[in-house]
């Protein structure tokens, strides 16, 4: 009885600048996307409509519309039954975005069946990320942290308060933004491939499927890289090179640039990705690596029996928001020629098929060899298109149109990857 005091009940009130709800207001205890579902999941068997409107904050200018999370939250929401979600982005942040973020985002609204509009963000003190409307009731959910929709907002303390409760008086929202009108023509210099179609066949033969994709965007561009001789170095950024799957794939296109020659002795491979760390026990190929120690020693080994010197350079978790979002592999030459491959996903467009065993528990030359082997099948992830962008500029990237992100000095330090 003494432990329930009132001293200790007191203790567990949230402050007044937090009960954004009034006196209604609620902690939520888990995880705010849990939450956000379980109230619905109370309420929606009464409902004749549902709105859930999801508010999108921090920088535009880093978002990563491909790896929103919110695109599994969607897919949980309209599992529970016929719902309208809305999603919200600050009114001033479609104007940062890049040509390839706008693309993104029009894909996002196009695949998931969401409405986009922009609006003025909530913040009163705390940041309202969600709203529910069913039969008449109004709900609010806030964070006192930036929620931006990555793959990790629901796996890590964005925020040291989450609250819920009734909202009233919610503003109201202008017309949609339809998806179309994000897109702008591509600028000279830049092709879209859809990757999409590489993705079915062996492992072991993606190299060539990719060659042949690149040469049918873009003719003649095989022939010019084996004129050219091989470059100085290759950067691959990608935040979420976690999986034997996504390394493997990465291993082809560089294969394949080796092939053609765009690849020798001399040339310098710098990867640049985030620590996986994987809590669970994996065993498939398309499973992250639980020891970062293993995930950059298979990265450097694998790569390095393409004759090349590697630097692999993996940055924890925590960094997310520092790291580009743009998944990148950009070749550089003497004389500023350069030659990029920006991919929407990664290599995570491509999903193993059948045995898809690895053996993670083994030694890194055991994880290597079932790499080199590629003795599987993959196919595409998902029934969307998997886009990518071939930038070519005879300078250097600043000046390319649409310019790619600019590479500081290379070193093999944390410095160079973040700023």
């Amino acid at each position: 009885p003494a432990i329930l005091g009132p001293a200790f009940l007191e203790a567990l009130q949230l402050p007044p600048k937090h009960q954004i709800f009034g006196d209604e207001t609620r902690t939520v205890w888990g995880t705010p996307q849990a939450e956000l579902l379980a109230q619905i999941r109370r309420r929606i068997g009464t409902s004749s409509e549902t709105i859930v409107r999801l508010r999108v904050y921090g920088e535009a200018g880093s978002w990563d519309p491909t790896g929103w999370s919110s695109r599994g939250l969607v897919s949980a929401l309209h599992a529970l039954g016929p719902i309208r979600v809305q999603l919200v982005v600050p009114d001033a942040g479609l104007e940062t975005l890049d040509w390839q973020q706008r693309r993104q985002l029009a894909g996002l609204v196009e695949h998931s069946g969401v409405e986009l509009y922009r609006a003025d963000p909530l913040i009163d003190p705390l940041k309202i990320w969600a709203e529910v409307f069913l039969d008449g009731e109004s709900l609010g959910f806030a964070s006192d942290g930036s929620l931006t929709f990555d793959p990790c907002w629901t796996d890590r303390a964005d925020s040291d308060v989450h609250v819920w409760g009734p909202l009233a008086d919610p503003p109201p929202l202008g017309a949609p933004i339809q998806p179309e009108t994000l897109i702008a023509p591509l600028q000279g210099g830049v092709v879209e491939i859809d990757l999409r179609p590489v993705a079915e066949g062996p492992a072991s033969g993606l190299s060539s499927r990719l060659r042949q994709a690149l040469e049918g965007a873009s003719p003649g561009l095989l022939g010019a890289l084996q004129g050219r001789g091989s470059a100085t170095e290759v950067t691959y950024r990608d935040r979420y090179l976690k999986t034997p799957q996504a390394v493997h794939g990465l291993y082809q296109a560089l294969l394949g640039l080796r092939d053609l020659g765009a690849l020798g002795g001399g040339t310098a491979i710098v990867v640049q990705t985030l620590e996986a760390h994987n809590e669970r026990r994996p065993h498939r190929l398309s499973h992250d690596w639980s020891d970062p120690g293993d995930q950059r020693n298979v990265i450097e080994g694998l790569l390095r029996s393409l004759g090349c010197d590697v630097d692999p350079q993996l940055y924890p978790p925590h960094r997310l928001a520092q790291t580009p979002h743009h998944r990148s592999l950009l070749l550089r030459w003497g004389g500023g020629a350069t030659l990029e491959l920006r991919l929407d996903a990664g290599f995570g467009f491509l999903q193993p098929v059948g045995a898809d065993a690895f053996p993670f528990e083994g030694s890194v030359d055991a994880q290597i060899s079932r790499l080199l082997q590629g003795s599987w099948r993959t196919g595409p992830r998902g029934p969307h298109r998997a886009p990518a962008y071939l930038i070519r500029s005879q300078t250097s990237p600043q000046t390319a149109a649409p310019p790619a992100e600019a590479l500081p000095p290379r070193s093999s330090r944390s410095t160079e990857f973040l700023p």
